[in-house]
């Protein structure tokens, strides 16, 4: 009876990646029949729109839920009554793009020969060594220039590739690029484009920028993985061991 208990609104976090889930909980709401949750968010603190339905559920939990900063709330109701109080918002803002990007998680011998010794492209011409690599990973976005394109326009590349060391015949190459800025190399998002295959040697290939790509400073990830194609799942965490990421 009466009205439920004021209660603040909690998130899993206060910082978040568009493709990462949160997870929002209150405080002081009894665990007890009789009482409704209307969830709901607003990205400029005026307009509030619900998220899903009523329910007794005190957490909610949106897989990847947000592509700009906002505030999430809940209205409580206690329904014999009807009176309602409304939670203390959260506010839940996006975290830099530069810290939204998987990193692959492996432990690579790249003195095996399943490395990247140069990538060229569109203004871009950088060699790498085996000792700059961390888990078979270098990430050169402080230390070399972007390259420079146009939405619509198709470009040249060529990565250089190791010659193997442990039998293998192939050395495929693969490139991603985040072209509509959402923190995700995603293949389904036609980011990604399959160079070619060969082994200890430059493989060549084009890439075509779509017209729908975002100006401004873009990621793009290369891989080298010592395999026939597809690549498309290794962009993140690999199935083989034998890759190495620029």
């Amino acid at each position: 009876t009466g009205l439920p208990n004021e209660s603040q609104t909690i998130a899993s976090t206060n910082t978040i990646c568009a493709a990462d889930p949160l997870t929002l909980s209150l405080t002081d709401v009894p665990a007890a029949s009789g009482i409704g949750i209307q969830w709901q968010s607003s990205t400029d603190g005026a307009t509030w729109n619900n998220i899903g339905t009523v329910s007794m559920t005190h957490s909610l939990t949106i897989p990847a839920a947000q592509s700009v900063e906002t505030q999430y709330r809940a209205i409580i109701t206690c329904v014999p009554s009807q009176d309602e109080i409304t939670s203390t918002p959260v506010l839940v803002s996006m975290s830099p793009l530069v810290d939204c990007y998987c990193l692959p998680d492996i432990t690579l011998n790249c003195t095996d020969g399943d490395l990247i010794t140069n990538v060229t492209f569109a203004g871009i011409n950088n060699n790498s060594t085996c000792s700059s690599a961390t888990n078979g990973y270098t990430n050169y976005t402080t230390t070399v220039a972007p390259a420079q394109v146009e939405p619509g326009e198709s470009y040249p590349v060529s990565v250089t590739v190791g010659p193997s060391g442990e039998g293998w015949l192939y050395e495929s190459v693969g490139v991603w690029i985040d072209y509509n800025h959402d923190g995700i190399l995603d293949s389904l998002q036609g980011e990604y484009t399959p160079v070619g295959t060969g082994l200890n040697q430059a493989v060549t290939g084009t890439i075509t920028i779509p017209t729908t790509a975002l100006g401004g400073v873009t990621r793009m990830r290369v891989v080298v993985m010592a395999s026939l194609f597809p690549l498309n799942a290794h962009v993140c965490g690999p199935l083989n061991p034998n890759e190495n990421y620029g």
